[in-house]
């Protein structure tokens, strides 16, 4: 709920941005006709090694935007805290992560750990203490 809020509330900004300015329309004209002037020699409104900056900036935004959206869907998988199993209360074992818990570890800033329980089976993300 509270993610498509966040969604929402950006939607109304940027609505509220693009009918009191126009600066959207102009935005998407102006990577249009940089884009042209990459691929077909036209003339540039900027420097080409701006657009191209510019171009890089806004993808790695929105893989940025993306990846912290994918991290806070994650988040909630966190079952435990420590080395007891949620489950049953016995000693958990380490089982080695997997690159997307290590990525997960990095853009939450939690320590994690994947963990299974050999009494009951049960097996998922740690947090450390």
């Amino acid at each position: 709920m509270r993610r498509s809020l966040a969604v929402v509330s950006a939607i109304l900004v940027l609505a509220g941005v693009e009918m009191s300015t126009e600066a959207l329309t102009l935005t998407l004209r102006r990577l249009q006709a940089g884009l042209q002037a990459l691929f077909l020699g036209v003339e540039f409104h900027v420097s080409p090694l701006r657009f191209e900056v510019g171009v890089a900036a806004i993808a790695g935004g929105i893989v940025l935007g993306a990846l912290l959206l994918w991290a806070s869907r994650w988040t909630n998988s966190i079952d435990a805290v420590g080395v007891l199993c949620p489950q049953c209360g016995a000693r958990t074992r380490r089982v080695k992560r997997r690159r997307r818990h290590k990525l997960l570890s990095v853009l939450t800033g939690r320590r994690l750990t994947r963990r299974k329980c050999d009494v009951c089976g049960w097996h998922g993300l740690s947090a450390r203490d």
